[in-house]
């Protein structure tokens, strides 16, 4: 009997999203325009009067994968050495990384908000030693003596 369907499997699995590096880097191109499209605006009042204020959206990796339609797991497997668009979405989450960043120093983006994105924020460490010391605060109104506010013990 010979067989009516003849199901072969894919062997390289799904086919890319991007048929190349230039596709992959005429969308990033087209995301940017459309970004710098998008600008919000704000309204500031001033001695003046009200003044509006452009603020450009910052270039993000996860922006950039809804634009181009692929999820960010897709995105950041084309990230693994040997992938063969490895070396262009390199170059395209540094210029993201690059823009934030930038963005950030002038004030046009929130510095705390990109700072965590890119995992640049500040961490203190604070260590207590020694003994700690009680302190009661006795309020000054029951207080004899107005001079004395804080006992120690």
């Amino acid at each position: 009997m010979k067989a009516i369907y003849n199901i072969s499997k894919n062997p390289g699995g799904r086919p890319t999203a991007f048929e190349s590096e230039d596709h992959i880097w005429s969308t990033f191109q087209e995301y940017v325009k459309d970004r710098e499209s998008k600008a919000w605006t704000e309204t500031v009042f001033t001695k003046m009067g009200p003044e509006i204020i452009e603020k450009s959206l910052p270039l993000t990796v996860q922006s950039f994968c809804i634009f181009a339609g692929i999820s960010s797991p897709t995105f950041y497997n084309y990230l693994k050495k040997g992938h063969k668009f490895f070396n262009i979405c390199t170059r395209i989450k540094e210029e993201c990384e690059v823009n934030m960043f930038d963005g950030a120093s002038i004030g046009a983006f929130n510095h705390a908000i990109i700072a965590r994105k890119l995992g640049l924020a500040d961490k203190q460490e604070i260590q207590a030693t020694g003994e700690a010391k009680v302190i009661h605060v006795t309020p000054a109104s029951s207080l004899n003596d107005k001079n004395h506010i804080i006992n120690h013990e």
